[in-house]
């Protein structure tokens, strides 16, 4: 593959891994005037965003197993057609109750396109390069992210909330013609007689990967908690306009991409993890002390970008080596990766809602900074005692 081919192959996944956020975060700055349209309360609106995950979560298990069993290609292409027609029936529902199955069938769909996305990866990159290419469609995934908002922004106040679903409805499309064009990946497709008990089996025996996956699904967890409540507190609270706020929400997106970037850069050793993992807990500390002090939106702001920094660290970081412990079922353990985040963000997102929108984030925020800390402290402690029997040994 020349180096335009690999460029265009990494902007593609990139862009099928950023699935999750153009699902979740396009149409955050809609979410007041979607209660409006469907006469609903904040409650009923957010769990639009609520099963938008449930499907996200629900969706990698059985793309994953099938990209395992069936290959990279066919799968996606069924996903992302199952994406464009759910996507174009959103568009013309006006009812709240049927929109939010049909976000659960948009999840769903979107999750095949992010979990097939990432098993290709592995297929492809080993060990060291493995973390690069990850850093790679980070970074293009951070650019989405930051994208993403900015045109729901403009297609919002151009058009309404549905303008946002068309915007997505047409990406759909590029990507599905797109599919059609990409290689298959899995050469371990005709070989693969295992079943999906004794895949599952085989991935809960492996601590390691347990581990990091567990580690990486806090951390996604507390974005997610951060998304949920970011559009409220901003114009809510702090009366910012929706477009001042998609452009906010954007360059927090870019922060998570630098930030995302830098594992590729630096190697980052267990000590290294634990640093990142405590500057992290002491700064969703902060976001939960912000009413207290009452201070002003350039203060919660600032403390932002360091939570979306050590968060963007932490996700490569986590994701590379959950997928480098679990190259063998790469689709289920991508799956695995996937599935638990967005089951957890399914379950954060409306306790987000309750109460004051400022202790409920950030106490959600510090809960789970508190056992992803304790976790890479564990997987450091263990490394310390490997390192030393292997010192014996010679």
């Amino acid at each position: 593959m020349n180096l335009g081919k690999m460029f265009l192959f990494f902007i593609f996944l990139g862009t099928l891994v950023s699935f999750g956020p153009f699902i979740t975060d396009m149409y955050l700055v809609a979410l007041p005037e979607m209660m409006s349209y469907f006469n609903a309360d904040m409650h009923t609106i957010q769990f639009t965003l609520t099963f938008s995950m449930l499907g996200l979560a629900c969706g990698q298990i059985f793309f994953g197993y099938v990209g395992d069993k069936y290959g990279r290609k066919y799968p996606l292409i069924i996903a992302l057609t199952l994406f464009v027609l759910f996507t174009l029936l959103s568009i013309i529902l006006d009812d709240v109750k049927i929109f939010i199955f049909d976000r659960f069938m948009q999840g769903f769909s979107g999750a095949g396109c992010i979990v097939l996305a990432r098993s290709i990866i592995p297929d492809l990159f080993k060990k060291e390069i493995l973390v690069k290419a990850i850093s790679v469609t980070t970074v293009i995934y951070t650019i989405n992210r930051i994208v993403s908002p900015i045109i729901g922004g403009y297609a919002f106040k151009i058009s309404g909330w549905k303008g946002i679903f068309v915007c997505l409805l047409i990406l759909g499309i590029i990507l599905l013609m797109a599919s059609f064009f990409m290689p298959e990946t899995n050469t371990k497709k005709d070989e693969n007689t295992v079943t999906l008990k004794s895949s599952f089996v085989n991935l809960c025996k492996n601590k390691i990967f347990i581990y990091y996956t567990a580690a990486f699904t806090f951390i996604l967890t507390m974005q997610f908690a951060y998304i949920a409540s970011c559009s409220f507190i901003f114009q809510k609270h702090y009366e910012v306009t929706p477009l001042f706020f998609s452009y906010v929400f954007a360059f927090n997106a870019s922060i998570f991409g630098i930030g995302a970037f830098l594992p590729s850069k630096l190697k980052i050793d267990e000590k290294g993890m634990i640093n990142v993992c405590s500057g992290l807990f002491l700064t969703c500390l902060l976001l939960t002390v912000i009413p207290l002090v009452n201070a002003n939106v350039y203060v919660y702001e600032i403390i932002l970008v360091f939570f979306r920094f050590l968060t963007g660290i932490c996700f490569t970081l986590f994701m590379s080596k959950a997928l480098e412990a679990c190259r063998d079922n790469a689709g289920l353990g991508a799956a695995f990766l996937g599935t638990f985040y967005f089951l957890f963000g399914s379950i954060v997102t409306p306790l987000v809602g309750y109460g004051n929108m400022f202790y409920s984030s950030g106490s959600i925020m510090s809960f789970f900074s508190v056992l992803c800390l304790l976790i890479i402290v564990k997987l450091a402690y263990q490394a310390k005692n490997i390192e030393a029997k292997n010192k014996e040994v010679n």
